[in-house]
Parts: structure tokens; sequence; C-alpha cells
């Protein structure tokens, strides 16, 4: 199991350690880390549903006290621009949204970053590098 941490990433039970935070592939597991306002947890997954192809579901589970949040999604393989991910409050810290990211036409796979920001302040949260691969169906 990874435990992320703010500055480290952790196997635990092993004791090994990196200075820079690390990164975290959001499709193969759930980005876990100690930040601002205590535990944080991120998901994402495929949504397996034909109304929606090429959709996920994102979901954040924050700290009490964090505020409203708001995801964008930046192109790691290709600069694209910012894309606001809205998030729905779900209550108790936990925070859903579905979305489709978008596609360059010059290839049928984006590799995107996901970041997080506090709707009372413009700066990022704190977290690993949320890192996914798109692929356009």
């Amino acid at each position: 199991m990874l435990v992320f941490g703010p500055r480290a990433l952790r196997t635990e039970g092993s004791g090994e350690s990196a200075v820079n935070l690390p990164e975290c592939e959001l499709i193969e597991t759930v980005c876990q880390w100690d930040g601002a306002f205590g535990q944080w947890a991120v998901e994402l997954k495929p949504v397996p549903d034909s109304n929606h192809p090429g959709a996920y579901q994102l979901t954040v589970q924050a700290p009490e006290g964090s505020g409203n949040l708001l995801a964008t999604l930046t192109g790691e393989s290709m600069y694209m621009g910012e894309y606001p991910v809205p998030l729905e409050g779900r209550g108790s810290g936990r925070y859903e949204a579905i979305f489709t990211p978008p596609f360059c036409s010059t290839g049928d796979r984006m590799r995107w970053r996901l970041a997080l920001r506090a709707s009372t302040a413009p700066e990022e949260i704190q977290t690993p590098k949320m890192v996914f691969q798109g692929e356009n169906t």
C-alpha cells in the first residue's frame, strides 16, 4: 500500500521516502496524502456508461474546513489550456464530478494533470502530481 505525505512518498512499512512530491497515477490508485487541513484522497474511475463515452468520475475526500473545491485539468503531453472541473459537494468533505476531458485532434491519447484549488484561494492546493492517460473513444 502506498501512503503519500506532503513532501514524501513512502511504502507502508518500508521507511523509504523521496524529497519531492510523488507522481500519482489516478486511474491505477487512490491518491492519498496528509496536507492542508488533514487527510486527503482523490479517486478517478472511467464511467462504464455508454451515455458518457470517454467520461470519468472524480471523487475527492477532503478534510473538514477545506472549503469548496474546484479541480482543473492541464495537458501534460501537450498544453491545451486549463479546463475547470466543477466539483459537487456531497457532505462530510466529499466532492464528486463526472467529466469528459477534451482531446487533441492529432492523436487519440492524451496525458492529463489534475490540480485542486479551494474556492477561497487562487493557488493550487499542495498535492502529489496527479496524472492520468485519457483515450479518445
